[in-house]
C-alpha cells in the first residue's frame, strides 16, 4: 500500500502542476503568485479551451479546483513556490474518483501513513498539508 500511495501522491502532485502550469499558459502569467492576484480575486471561476478539451476551475478558500472531460481534481496551494501541499482527503478522492476506488476506505487512513511518514522523516507537516522530503 505504501508503496501505491506514493505513487499515487507523485501523480497528484505532478498533475497539479501540470494543471497551474497550463494556467500560466492560457493566462499568459509567469508564476503562482501571478496566478493567485490576477485571477483568484477577480475570477473564482473560469474556463478555457486547450487541446480539444473544455476545461473548468474554481478557486476556493485555500486552493483550487479543475474539471474537464476526463477528470476532476481538487487540491489546496502549497507554500512558496510549490503549487500544491497534500490533504489526505483531497488525495483520497483523486484516487477513489480518478485511479483506484478501494484502495482505501477514508482519508484518515492516509493522514495515518502521512503521520508516520512525518516521524521517520520522509514528510514534513506545515499549515496542516503534507509534503515530500526531498
Amino acid at each position: 500500500m505504501t508503496t501505491k500511495l506514493e505513487k499515487f501522491a507523485a501523480e497528484y502532485i505532478n498533475t497539479v502542476d501540470q494543471i497551474c502550469n497550463m494556467m500560466l499558459q492560457v493566462y499568459s502569467l509567469n508564476s503562482k503568485d501571478e496566478l493567485i492576484k490576477n485571477h483568484r480575486p477577480v475570477q473564482a471561476e473560469g474556463a478555457f479551451y486547450l487541446n480539444g478539451k473544455n476545461n473548468n476551475y474554481t478557486f476556493h478558500g485555500r486552493g483550487c479546483r479543475f474539471s474537464n472531460d476526463d477528470f476532476e481534481i481538487d487540491w489546496d496551494f502549497g507554500y512558496e513556490e510549490l503549487w500544491c501541499g497534500l490533504d489526505p482527503w483531497k488525495l483520497f478522492y483523486y484516487i477513489k474518483e480518478n485511479r483506484n476506488p478501494n484502495l482505501f476506505n477514508n482519508g484518515n487512513q492516509i493522514e495515518e501513513k502521512f503521520n508516520e511518514w512525518v516521524v521517520n522523516g520522509k514528510m514534513t507537516k506545515q499549515h496542516g498539508l503534507y509534503y515530500f522530503n526531498h
